[in-house]
C-alpha cells in the first residue's frame, strides 16, 4: 500500500500542488512589481526635482540676459549720446 501511495498521487492533490505553487509565484510576482514601482515613483520624484530646479536656473539666466541685454543698449546709448554731444558742441 505504501508503494501505491508514494509512485502516483490523486489528481485532486497534484491539482493543489500546482496551484499553491502559482499562488506562491504570482505572490513573488506581485511583491517584485510593487518593489519597480516604489523604484520608478522615487526616480520620478527625484526627477522631478531635477525639472525644477532646472526651470529655477533657466528663469534666472533668462532674467541675467535680459538685465545684459538692458546694459548692453544702455551703453550703446550712452556712446551714441555722447557722439551726437560731440556733434553739437563741435557746431557751435
Amino acid at each position: 500500500m505504501s508503494k501505491k501511495n508514494s509512485k502516483s498521487k490523486k489528481p485532486k492533490d497534484r491539482f493543489d500542488e500546482i496551484r499553491d505553487e502559482l499562488v506562491r509565484h504570482m505572490g513573488m510576482l506581485h511583491e517584485q512589481t510593487k518593489h519597480d514601482m516604489s523604484l520608478i515613483a522615487e526616480q520620478v520624484a527625484h526627477n522631478t526635482e531635477q525639472i525644477s530646479k532646472l526651470s529655477e536656473l533657466v528663469e534666472l539666466i533668462r532674467y541675467e540676459l535680459k538685465l545684459k541685454v538692458d546694459n548692453v543698449e544702455l551703453i550703446s546709448l550712452s556712446h551714441r549720446i555722447t557722439i551726437l554731444e560731440r556733434k553739437l558742441i563741435n557746431r557751435k
